[in-house]
């Protein structure tokens, strides 16, 4: 098989990535709000800024992701820090915001094999209900009450998702993390994209926030190059 060039390894690295974040936001982030609360009616959605960061393997400062990602810097915030406390992304010099390329792989893995733990403790549980988005159970005797208008599917009271047995649920999560296994399996042994090693530069496109003077040698000096 032919190796590849420096530029179609970067592109093969930047597009593996992507696609393993989005897994990820499928996954654990899907209706997660800023806050690491699950709650379908929040305006902000993790997974639309951990998909930010899988499309832009770059520094880039809280401004610029505001922009790119269309929400507010409160939000944005809020969103951040606890991405952060996920060791999911990662803030460095001047306060600039990339992936945490150094220890997601690690965070993703222990994140797949807790999921894993709890569907081992409750395959001999007692059947209950729960809702696809919002994750509200309800047990056999509320099921009763949550049945359709044509008869055919339960619905979540609280906001009107289809509710399924945990052991449906419990399947879909498992193909879910089947494959963002195997797309984890790929990102821990590709380089990370060389933009974000190389060509950071093109992060520095916009105006520095207020304060935020950043030398052309800021990120080099960061990885420890000289």
């Amino acid at each position: 098989m032919a190796e590849l060039t420096p530029n179609e390894e970067s592109t093969s690295s930047e597009e593996a990535y992507k696609v393993f974040v989005n897994l990820l936001g499928k996954a654990f982030y899907e209706d997660v709000g800023v806050d690491g609360r699950v709650d379908p009616r929040e305006p902000v959605k993790l997974k639309k800024v951990l998909d930010h960061f899988g499309e832009n393997p770059q520094w880039m400062s809280m401004t610029e992701i505001s922009r790119s990602v269309k929400i507010s810097r409160t939000y944005l915030r809020r969103a951040l820090r606890y991405l952060e406390e996920e060791k999911l992304v990662q803030c460095g010099q001047y306060r600039r915001y990339s992936l945490n390329y150094a220890g997601i792989c690690e965070a993703v893995n222990y994140k797949i094999l807790q999921k894993q733990e709890t569907f081992e403790n409750k395959r001999s549980g007692i059947a209950e209900y729960i809702c696809l988005r919002c994750d509200r159970k309800y047990n056999a005797l509320d099921a009763a009450s949550l049945i359709s208008e044509d008869g055919n599917t339960f619905v979540c009271e609280n906001c009107e998702e289809e509710v399924i047995t945990e052991k449906e649920s419990q399947k879909k999560m498992e193909a879910q993390l089947k494959l963002l296994q195997d797309q984890l399996e790929i990102v821990k042994d590709i380089p990370i994209p060389v933009r974000f090693v190389n060509g950071t530069q093109l992060s520095w496109k916009t105006e520095p926030e207020r304060g935020e003077g950043i030398p052309r040698s800021g990120f080099g000096a960061q990885l420890g190059h000289t």
